[in-house]
């Protein structure tokens, strides 16, 4: 637990639990907006707590290094990822198996185009892998439920019969060009151009598998 983090109870809340979220949450929207202007590094300390409007006493009090800062940003993305992708599933569940990865994809794109402080957490994904562990983490949960609909999906399962090498190769493909998107014109990232071009992308590698079951299909006259 991040020192700030207040363990929950039954007792209400004091006035200096409310002010010490508030600090953190501030400590950590003003790191993600920086590491989306600057990179990781023209993310100073200093210049963290100049937005946050706090001291760089409490920056070192409530994450004590950078690093700490990081995870914990690590750790409110994926939150808010999965929160994405739990919240998709009851409409997901409904839907034809050539409809579930377009919308998968659709759902998370329109999360990240939405939220400013999200993409600036990828923007420091380039920093070494254990300071993102938990976003590390969330990756491999996204492949293994893309294997998962390889393994289910008739063409799919023989096109590749190594669903998790595959499903790997997928999802840090998507990855890779959502971050370099977000570096490079972030505005583009959630609108349905960028998303109908990266299902592309991935339709291309499964052979033309989604795509063409999503599209309606004519009325016979």
């Amino acid at each position: 637990m991040l020192r700030g983090d207040m363990p929950s109870s039954d007792h209400p809340r004091h006035p200096q639990q409310d002010r010490s979220r508030a600090t953190v949450d501030a400590i950590l929207d003003a790191a993600a907006s920086l590491l989306a202007e600057l990179g990781p590094t023209g993310t100073t300390n200093n210049r963290i707590a100049e937005r946050a409007g706090v001291s760089l006493r409490s920056i070192h009090y409530h994450f004590g290094d950078k690093k700490a800062l990081y995870r914990a940003l690590g750790d409110r993305f994926t939150a808010a990822m999965r929160a994405t992708v739990t919240a998709a599933v009851p409409q997901m569940a409904t839907l034809p198996l050539g409809r579930l990865l377009p919308e998968g994809i659709g759902a998370l794109l329109r999360r990240l185009g939405e939220d400013p402080v999200l993409r600036g957490v990828l923007h420091a994904t380039a920093l070494p892998p254990r300071d993102f562990a938990a976003i590390d983490a969330f990756e491999r949960e996204l492949a293994m439920l893309l294997a998962m609909l390889i393994q289910a999906h008739p063409v799919l399962r023989v096109r590749c019969p190594d669903p998790a090498w595959s499903a790997r190769v997928v999802v840090r493909a998507a990855a890779g060009l959502t971050v370099r998107t977000l570096a490079l014109e972030p505005e583009l990232v959630g609108t349905d151009r960028f998303r109908a071009e990266l299902m592309r992308l991935i339709d291309g590698y499964f052979g033309g598998s989604f795509i063409a079951s999503a599209e309606p299909r004519p009325v016979q006259g």
